[in-house]
């Protein structure tokens, strides 16, 4: 790759408020003000954030991260979802309308799940999202299934087998029983927009109920991903940095402290009805997703970051991931071809994986595929 010198002189191609930013990322003096206020800034066009981010790549990422390799993920049949109550959720969220739950699989009892294992082991599957839609307090119903769980992974297959789960909020006393039961990784979305949770999810809740349930996790040795919807507001930029906040807040809470080993950063998909957008809702930019990357690149150096699954496509992927990659996500889920291409004509060392994108290094052998369609290659 190239490298280009830092823009240490008033460019004018860039506007100068971006060559401040630039020049305090490069010299480590960006702060959480200056985080404010580069998530406000929008004076400027895609030109000038190709310019910023190519600059921020090359002389602030890949020094930070100089044998980072880049990982492409595409969950698909190896790594599917299964939904614990089928096409039925309490919350109507405004975003969602229940769509996401018709493309899972429906396991609804505990034997429905114990057959569903079966059927993924057979088929070659390396792993699975156990999620489903919520009661009115926010709950996935995964303690319905705890039992069967347990006999899961207590088995041969079971201990090979990734499993990731979406819980909702939880007490101390529920995280405790996911982590007895076996559970892998447990997804969970940090919600601290207030608007967010009353008005898109419809939950009598506050953000310091989900900070608890992350905090339940944590103490119960969960390992607890966190994931941040970009643009959870109807697609508006709001409280996302209240979630990076908090996260950095929390380092000194745990014994050895708490550094999040991966972040995942998902963006609003506007609803749509028969291809019209709800108009009560706005398409996040690509700047906007790459911006805030940058800024978790900045305060967790020492993190994996990654593009995940949900996340709007079409015209404009290339930009946003090809800018978030120079932004410090390191992972990308089902990337556009254009953008594989892209990374390997900057001489990016590519792999893939048939599963989802939070699995740990130690999953990598069983996971890795030849390219990102079909099984893994073992």
């Amino acid at each position: 790759m190239p490298h280009l010198q830092p823009l240490s002189q008033p460019d004018s191609k860039i506007p100068p408020y971006l060559q401040s930013i630039l020049d305090k990322i490069l010299t480590k003096r960006f702060t959480f003000a200056d985080a404010d206020s580069f998530m406000q800034f929008g004076d400027a066009d895609d030109s000038h954030w190709e310019i910023f981010f190519e600059n921020i790549a090359i002389n602030f990422t890949s020094h930070n991260h100089p044998d980072r390799q880049l990982k492409f993920y595409a969950p698909g049949k190896a790594f599917p979802s299964i939904s614990l109550s089928g096409n039925n959720c309490a919350l109507d969220c405004e975003h969602c309308d229940k769509k996401y739950l018709n493309h899972m699989i429906a396991a609804e009892t505990p034997d429905d799940l114990k057959e569903t294992f079966s059927q993924l082991i057979n088929r070659g599957a390396v792993g699975t999202l156990i999620s489903g839609g919520c009661d009115a307090e926010g709950k996935v119903p995964l303690l319905n299934f705890e039992q069967t769980i347990l006999d899961f992974k207590n088995g041969a297959e079971g201990k090979k087998f990734f499993l990731n789960s979406h819980v909702g909020l939880v007490s101390d006393e529920e995280a405790m029983r996911i982590k007895a039961m076996g559970i892998d990784t447990v997804s969970f979305d940090l919600n601290l927009d207030p608007k967010v949770i009353a008005e898109l999810f419809h939950l009598p809740h506050t953000p310091q109920q989900y900070k608890d349930s992350f905090r339940a996790l944590l103490k119960a040795k969960v390992r607890v991903i966190p994931h941040i919807l970009i643009g959870a507001n109807f697609g508006k930029i709001e409280e996302e940095l209240d979630a990076l906040r908090f996260l950095h807040e929390i380092s000194t809470e745990f014994p050895g402290g708490y550094t999040p080993e991966l972040i995942v950063f998902i963006v609003m998909i506007p609803p749509r009805t028969k291809g019209v957008m709800d108009s009560r809702f706005s398409l996040i930019s690509p700047s906007e997703v790459a911006k805030l990357i940058l800024i978790a690149q900045t305060l967790f150096p020492n993190s994996d970051l990654s593009l995940g699954c949900m996340r709007p496509h079409g015209s404009y992927s290339f930009a946003m991931e090809k800018w978030s990659i120079q932004a410090g996500a390191y992972r990308v889920v089902k990337p556009s071809s254009k953008t594989r291409r892209w990374a390997e004509s900057q001489g990016y060392p590519q792999r893939f994986f048939a599963a989802c994108c939070l699995i740990p290094s130690e999953f990598d052998p069983i996971a890795e595929a030849s390219s990102l369609s079909g099984y893994p290659s073992q």
